[in-house]
């Protein structure tokens, strides 16, 4: 491992990086990013040029890799082609250059970036076998991870057969031909791969993004409160900066100091699946719930259906709309948004009489009808109910299982489970105390 990040260290130092922070070996993450001296509020990081990131940019000036891309992606020109996609495509254009990196190292200046690489993503969902994954059943989780492997499957045999065919041994050797080794690659780029501009100023799209790897930036790891930040593309170096964050929590950070980044504002799901953790108390946390268009309602009142469609329309910008989430600890219980879009769709025509875009707004502020507020709280308890019996497991038995356990997988698949479940019985609580709030106000309505 030291070797690896002492190459690592060399070829970016050659390549042109200026690095205000050091690689270290770490047994629980993999790698760190460290503070190489004390360094303050916007200070720089590190500066990367364009060139060392991995992307379409720099992967088409190999030979080879231009081939397989002009077999596999349409010409950018919008020229006829029998291509084998009929889109492009940065995500598969990664993983296709990784796996020509790891199949030929020398061929490729990325190799000691490649080396640091992790091995493998065993904690993620994608990687689990039918044992494993049996555990999220009754998550959402457990089904999206089914159908994101089985799309890579497609893909896979889409792509890598006749890209064999074609170019054999030289784009990839048979080892990282495989299917796992296809998936390893898809890890890495969904794990890892930043967004940005990176086009020339006189290019034919200045603005469009970009898919890139980033050596050295990706190798800071996760947390809420990230120190670091990404200021993109400096049009005065031409080089990606990563800074230390204008907000960040300490006005300076001592040498050795751990540095990491917000990958994004996620949930314990998205850590879970593409990163393999999850975090205790994730403030992000939350469920999804979507409930059916009036217009699907083919048995309804026509007219009704169609000045409910039209009042979740105009609510739009205030919050109304079919898709909510419930997040863990939400100050007020459940949303009001979500309450006021149920107020709506269960409403009478009589009960929307009067309202409009002006007082739309009214509709989540209070009930419309004591009959439409227990059909709301009936309909939040059945649908909260259903999600959390669907589970094999109760919350009070993955709270014991995680606080017994020493299998990080198993830890971090409990930490989301237990998750979903508080936020559940969260908000059950919160129905149970507006029902009896209802029953004593207008106990025989």
């Amino acid at each position: 491992m030291l070797a690896k990040v002492a190459r690592f260290v060399e070829w970016i130092g050659r390549a042109g990086v200026l690095a205000n922070v050091d690689v270290r070996a770490d047994s629980a993450n993999g790698y760190v990013l460290v503070a190489k001296k004390p360094l303050h509020r916007s200070e720089l990081a590190c500066s990367i040029p364009v060139d060392v990131l991995v992307g379409s940019h720099s992967a088409r000036k190999i030979p080879t890799l231009a081939a397989v891309f002009e077999a596999v992606f349409p010409s950018p020109e919008g020229l006829p082609s029998t291509t084998i996609l009929d889109y492009q495509d940065d995500h598969l254009l990664l993983m296709l250059t990784l796996l020509h990196a790891k199949s030929h190292p020398v061929r490729t200046p990325w190799h000691p970036y490649v080396d640091l690489l992790p091995e493998a993503f065993a904690n993620s969902p994608l990687l689990f076998d039918d044992d494993d994954l049996a555990r999220l059943d009754g998550s959402p989780l457990a089904e999206l991870a089914r159908g994101i492997r089985q799309q890579v499957q497609d893909t896979y045999d889409a792509v890598m057969t006749p890209l064999a065919e074609q170019f054999g041994d030289s784009f990839v050797t048979a080892e990282h031909a495989s299917f796992p080794a296809f998936l390893w690659a898809h890890m890495v780029v969904e794990s890892r791969a930043f967004k940005m501009r990176i086009g020339a100023p006189d290019g034919p799209d200045p603005e469009a993004l970009s898919t890139v790897l980033v050596p050295l930036g990706d190798l800071a790891n996760h947390s809420i409160q990230g120190e670091l930040e990404s200021c993109g593309i400096s049009t005065e170096t031409g080089c990606l900066e990563i800074r230390i964050s204008s907000k960040s929590r300490l006005a300076e950070y001592p040498a050795d100091f751990p540095l990491t980044l917000t990958y994004n504002r996620l949930a314990n799901w998205e850590l879970l699946m593409y990163y393999g953790f999850s975090l205790l108390d994730n403030p992000l946390e939350r469920i999804a719930l979507s409930f059916t268009s009036p217009s699907e309602d083919e048995d309804g009142d026509y007219l009704l259906n169609i000045r409910k469609e039209l009042l979740l329309e105009l609510g739009e910008d205030l919050g109304l709309g079919l898709d909510h989430e419930i997040a863990l600890g939400a100050a007020g219980g459940v949303p009001q948004t979500l309450v006021g879009s149920l107020r709506l769709l269960f409403a009478t025509l009589d009960e929307l009489e009067g309202f409009e875009i002006g007082n739309l707004a009214d509709i989540m502020a209070w009930p419309i009808s004591m009959r439409n507020e227990r059909q709301i709280l009936d309909t939040l308890k059945l649908l909260l109910t259903t999600m959390r019996d669907a589970y094999p497991s109760t919350l009070a038995e993955d709270t014991a299982r995680l606080a017994r356990t020493s299998s990080a997988r198993e830890r971090y698949v409990l930490i989301y489970l237990i998750g979903q479940k508080e936020i559940l019985e969260y908000g059950l609580e919160w129905i149970a105390v507006q029902s009896s709030r209802l029953n004593e106000e207008r106990p025989d309505e």
